[in-house]
Parts: structure tokens; sequence; C-alpha cells
């Protein structure tokens, strides 16, 4: 990859990550979105009801940062469907994020064991939703790696 300094983050402590970029430079971040603003506290089970507003923060102050940037979403059928990833792609595109990435609910050391017995979106189903959303966003199979870039 070839970063100096990479943070992977839920992007939940802004003020950490402003503190990372301080005292490390950090030039690469993976940060997790993984729901709708509007769904956030209650599809990640928080009891912060910003949570949304700080993963956010947590966004722009690295996209401020002029750090390279990818913001993942883990997609599972039963948490996340079509309509509820649209609107996160609206989101973020409002917020200035330009790559995306679907990445494929993988059923290994889960806390939820009965979700991994409902079916989710195969891997060409994310492809063709991410071509239907367009340029930015790129899909992460089963397999960890990249499957689609659009």
């Amino acid at each position: 990859m070839g970063y100096a300094v990479k943070v992977d983050t839920n992007g939940t402590l802004p003020e950490r990550v402003e503190a990372l970029l301080a005292s490390s430079g950090a030039d690469a971040f993976g940060i997790d979105c993984k729901a709708p603003a509007g769904a956030y506290a209650a599809l990640t089970g928080s009891s912060d009801p910003e949570v949304a507003e700080k993963v956010y923060a947590s966004i722009r102050l690295a996209m401020a940062s002029g750090a390279e940037l990818d913001v993942r979403t883990t997609v599972h059928r039963s948490l996340l469907d079509e309509g509820a990833l649209e609107i996160m792609f609206d989101e973020l595109r409002e917020a200035g994020v330009k790559q995306w990435t679907l990445q494929q609910y993988n059923p290994v050391e889960v806390i939820d064991e009965e979700l991994s017995k409902e079916e989710t979106f195969s891997d060409a189903e994310l492809v063709r939703i991410a071509r239907r959303f367009g340029p930015g966003v790129r899909v992460r199979g089963l397999s960890g790696r990249i499957v689609e870039t659009v």
C-alpha cells in the first residue's frame, strides 16, 4: 500500500481522529459507515444519538487532511436493503466522499449467528448496485478482494 500510517476506525471518536492527524500525520484512513444517518444508532445498537454525526465528522477530518480515504460499508440484505444503500450513497456524496466500498458480509466470527443463516446479496448483486450508483463505488467480495470498481 505504501502508507506511512494508515488508520482503520469506526469513526465514532472524531477527537481521536483529530489527535492522530496532529501526532502521526496519518496518510490513509479506512472508516466504516454502517448505516444511513437516520438509522445509524438503531442499526448499530449505539446509545449515542449523535453517533452518525460523529462518524461524518471523522470522515470530514480525514478528507480535510488530504489523506487517502476508504469509506466502507459491510452489506447484509437483512440490515441494509437497496433503498438504505441509496440513501447512504446520497449522504456520502453530499459529505464530499469520492470513493465508497461496499463490502460483502462474511459470516466468520460473527456476533449474531442468526444473521449468518439469512440470505444476503451475492457479489454479482452488489456489483449491479454499485454500477447503478456510478463512479466511485467499488465492491469487495467474499474473497476480500475488490471485484468491481465503477
